[in-house]
């Protein structure tokens, strides 16, 4: 009984100088982190997507703070994030413009001249180095084999008639799609 007094015991205190050297440890090594770049991380509504052009809503707030991006720059937030965050910085903000993917093709199956029957992974980019670049005879049209459909986080993107079609409501401006497509 007592080898388990004197086990409990040393191991209470082993944990004891631990949480102390912890807690030591926590305040010396502690980075300080600017007030505002806080303020501005909870306004963003943290997708991390990266369609401002940074890391995720961490980088962003951190760029904001520096003056490296526009308080309007988060393409998912829109109007309100963007109001917000001008004035935690206490700026002006100018009026932001939402913007989504959208794709000028009309290549159809129905209007599109065909130069081969493509069989193999369905992937656009697997499609594009295929000698003429796929099987539909434009070069810089909608290939229709989905690589920004898998891309998309919000389902925003669906092929019709062998063209993406993309939900101007669900889209987020991520780029993620066009960051896939070869065309």
């Amino acid at each position: 009984m007592n080898e388990i007094i004197i086990a409990t015991i040393i191991v209470g205190a082993i944990g004891l100088i631990i949480g102390i050297l912890l807690t030591i440890a926590s305040e010396k090594l502690s980075v300080a982190v600017n007030e505002k770049e806080i303020q501005i991380r909870e306004q963003l509504p943290g997708n991390n997507c990266g369609g401002c052009g940074y890391p995720g809503c961490d980088g962003l707030a951190k760029a904001i703070v520096e003056n490296e991006a526009k308080v309007n720059q988060c393409p998912v937030g829109g109007q309100i994030v963007a109001d917000a965050i001008a004035k935690i910085m206490g700026v002006e903000n100018e009026k932001t413009t939402r913007k989504v993917a959208y794709v000028h093709c009309n290549g159809t199956c129905k209007n599109v001249t065909t130069q081969y029957i493509y069989h193999g992974i369905k992937d656009c980019n697997n499609v594009s180095i295929v000698p003429g670049g796929g099987e539909k005879h434009c070069s810089n049209g909608c290939m229709g084999y989905g690589s920004c459909v898998r891309e998309c986080e919000y389902n925003a993107i669906k092929i019709v008639d062998g063209v993406a079609v993309i939900d101007t409501d669900l889209c987020q401006a991520c780029g993620k799609c066009i960051k896939v497509c070869p065309n």
